[in-house]
Parts: C-alpha cells; sequence; structure tokens
C-alpha cells in the first residue's frame, strides 16, 4: 500500500479537510484555553474519521500497479506448497505418509537386477542408501543436510565425503565436495561450489571452480533469466516466461562443438493445474520453422485420483513410454514400467511406513 502525508498532494486529491483557522488562532492565544481544547477535540475527531475513510477508499478502489503481486493461481499454489506433516521427500519426489524404508529392485534396461535399500527417519528424511556397491549415510540438523558419507560396501572405508554448510537465514552457501585417499586412489581432492542469494533469500549466482550460474528474476521472485558461464564466456542462456507463477515457456540458446543453436519449450496445463504436455523445439536459428527445427512431443496423463500413470516422449525417430502402477494404500506407486525406444525395464518397489 502506498504511504501518503496529511496535506500532501494526493491527500488533498481526496479533499481532505485542513486545520481549520480557528483552531490555530486558538493555539496561537492566551486566552480561551476551555474553548480552545473542545475545539482541538472536535477536530481531531473530525480528521481520524476523515483519514479512516481516506484509507478505505483508497485500498478499495486503488487500480493495480505494474509492480502489483499477481493473485497466485490457487490450484498450482496446493500444487508447489502441499502440507508436508504426512509426507517423504524422495529423491525429488514427494511421497504419501511417512516412509521408513524403500526396497527397489530393477529387471532389465541398462542394468543386472539388484537392490536398492532406502532408510529414512521418523521426519521423513532420507538418511541412507545401500546398492551399487555403496553405503551412504547422511547427516542432519534442524532438518538441514550437513554431511554425506560414502563407503565401500566390500570394506565399510569411507572414500567421499559431501559436506554443506549454511548461513544465518538456512541458506545453502558452500557445498564441498572431497574425494578421500582409497584403495583406487592415495591422494585427496575437492570440489567447493558456492551459493549467493539476494535480500529475498533467492538465489542468484552458483559457482564451481570457472563454471558460474547466474539467475535474473523479476519483480514477482520468478527465475526469468539463467546464464551459464565458462570463465568469461557465455555457453548458454535461458529466458522462461510465466503466468500466474506458471511457467508457460523457455527459449533457450547453447554454444555447442562451435556452434550456437536454440531450443524452445512449451508447457501446457490441465484445469487443475497438473502438467499435460510439453512441445520442445530445436533449430539452429530463434525462427522455429516447421522445416528448419525438430520437434519432441512429452504427454502426461493422470488417473481419477490426480496420480501420474504414464509419461511419454515422442519424436519422429524415438518413442520412450513409461508408467507406473500397482499404487499401495498410500497412493505411491510400487511397479513402474519403461519402454524406451524397445529397450524394456522395471522397477519395484517395497514400502515399509512408520505408522504401520
Amino acid at each position: 500500500m502506498e504511504t501518503f502525508t496529511y496535506g500532501s498532494a494526493e491527500m488533498q486529491r481526496w479533499n481532505f479537510p485542513a486545520w481549520p483557522d480557528c483552531v490555530q488562532a486558538a493555539d496561537d492565544s492566551a486566552v480561551g484555553h476551555g474553548r480552545k481544547r473542545t475545539l482541538k477535540i472536535k477536530y481531531m475527531k473530525v480528521k481520524i474519521l476523515c483519514l479512516l475513510l481516506f484509507v478505505f477508499v483508497a485500498c478499495g478502489q486503488q487500480k493495480k500497479s505494474k509492480n502489483e503481486v499477481p493473485e497466485k493461481d490457487t490450484i498450482q499454489t496446493k500444487i508447489n506448497f502441499r502440507e508436508l506433516e504426512d509426507k517423504t521427500i524422495f529423491e525429488g519426489d514427494t511421497l504419501n505418509g511417512k516412509v521408513k524404508t524403500i526396497i527397489e529392485n530393477s529387471y532389465g534396461g541398462y542394468s543386472d537386477s539388484s537392490d536398492v535399500i532406502y532408510t529414512f527417519d521418523e521426519y521423513g528424511l532420507q538418511v541412507r542408501r545401500q546398492g551399487f556397491g555403496q553405503d551412504i549415510f547422511k547427516c542432519y540438523e534442524a532438518n538441514k543436510v550437513i554431511k554425506s558419507s560414502i563407503c565401500l560396501v566390500s570394506n565399510g572405508k569411507e572414500y567421499r565425503r559431501i559436506e554443506y554448510l549454511y548461513d544465518e537465514r538456512r541458506n545453502l552457501i558452500k557445498r564441498i565436495y572431497i574425494d578421500l585417499p582409497n584403495e583406487r586412489y592415495n591422494y585427496s581432492d575437492s570440489t567447493i561450489t558456492q551459493y549467493f542469494y539476494n535480500n529475498k533469500n533467492k538465489l542468484i549466482e552458483q559457482r564451481e571452480d570457472r563454471k558460474t550460474i547466474k539467475y535474473q528474476y523479476d519483480e514477482y521472485s520468478d527465475c526469468v533469466i539463467e546464464e551459464k558461464y565458462y570463465g568469461d564466456f557465455l555457453r548458454e542462456k535461458i529466458e522462461n516466461k510465466y503466468i500466474n507463477h506458471r511457467l508457460v515457456e523457455t527459449l533457450s540458446w547453447k554454444w555447442f562443438e562451435g556452434f550456437g543453436y536454440y531450443t524452445k519449450n512449451i508447457y501446457n496445463y490441465n484445469e487443475d493445474g497438473t502438467l499435460k504436455s510439453i512441445i520442445h523445439y530445436t533449430s539452429g536459428t530463434k525462427e522455429f520453422s516447421k522445416e528448419k527445427s525438430g520437434t519432441t512431443f512429452y504427454y502426461y496423463t493422470y488417473d481419477n485420483e490426480n496420480r501420474l500413470v504414464k509419461f511419454q516422449e515422442i519424436n519422429k525417430i524415438y518413442k520412450k513410454t513409461i508408467t507406473y502402477s500397482d499404487f499401495d494404500e498410500k497412493g505411491n506407486w510400487q511397479l513402474k514400467n519403461t519402454n524406451d525406444n524397445g529397450r524394456k525395464s522395471e522397477i519395484k518397489r517395497i514400502f515399509d511406513y512408520f505408522d504401520k
């Protein structure tokens, strides 16, 4: 809300009464103290009532300015900021219920059959992963991961560690990736990634050695530009467009093997706010004509309980389909089938919950 000073031109536009001359004269006089006090009280009341009326009218009738934050899409807000009291965050996904363990088995595809066991604490945080010859432990402080230790299953020794540092606003400011001496390498090495934020706690820069990523935001705090540098050389630029904080289009330029090329994504949504499809275009120029650009379609299908059951990626020479099925009583899928252009694979999951 804008702030106005009593007697300013903006308040005069609302025909606010000036302080009456009779009251000012009474203030300057040494006589008539009773009458002065009565008049001051009377006109103080008028002043207060007029001020309240001004605030009410100004708030109710003021037109939206170009800097006003648009009203958020209620459906999209519900999806993005859903309550996590009975949820578990897993591999970037949100699972229903407080999961204790997940046993995941993969068949076919690009890997042999193997079991991976994920363990969570009562707060829904993943604390351990066993599989692929590794045993990974994660430590937390105030629900923020502060260290990951990666050990070899063969001898139980830690050979890699990741440490996380935060500022007083609980923003991640440093990630230290450490390779420790082990049976393969007799020396240690580390990579440090630093993160920088603006006064709204929005990430504006990420640095790792000579690699830098910079982020720019509009007045509504939506990320509209992302730039990736190697040294001072710009290697990739991404521009995002939104409607009510919902991403609807991305346009990117990337330098690759001596040439620059463009990609564009168009995002389409269902009425309930879930993602329906993405149309992906590639071109050597900004002109995405049918003759000069390749097109890939991504489709998302949901059941009547709003659960994702099918994903498809289709272009002229490639087709990939992923289906999710066998949902348990919490609504989490237990079977995932993938057909990657003819190469088939399957993942089965078994859940154990804290409330069982």
